[in-house]
């Protein structure tokens, strides 16, 4: 978990139930990119809307739960290389934007 810049936990949460228009993502793999290392040391923008938050954004899985409302995806869907949620939101290269 992302408490702030240069404060990350590893930590055992609960599984969040999906939203609307949203997927529940069983993690399998995850990586570490420069926009982790830039996030860890000074924070982001955009990647957190509360504190603390799981860190990291590119990851391959398999869906667990999908939301009402989801369309095109199903459970036990497999998944590749992240960032995935950026994709969705149809702002393909927010990484390398920043």
């Amino acid at each position: 978990m992302f408490y702030e810049p240069g404060h990350v936990r590893m930590e055992d949460v609960p599984a969040p139930e999906p939203g609307p228009g949203e997927v529940l993502v069983q993690i399998g793999a995850a990586l570490t990119c420069g926009t982790d290392v830039k996030t860890y040391n000074r924070g982001h923008p955009t990647l957190f809307k509360e504190l603390p938050s799981p860190f990291g954004h590119k990851f391959g899985g398999t869906i667990e739960v999908v939301g009402e409302g989801v369309e095109g995806w199903r459970p036990y869907r497999d998944l590749g290389r992240g960032p995935l949620w950026w994709r969705a939101w149809d702002a393909p290269g927010l990484c390398a934007r920043r």
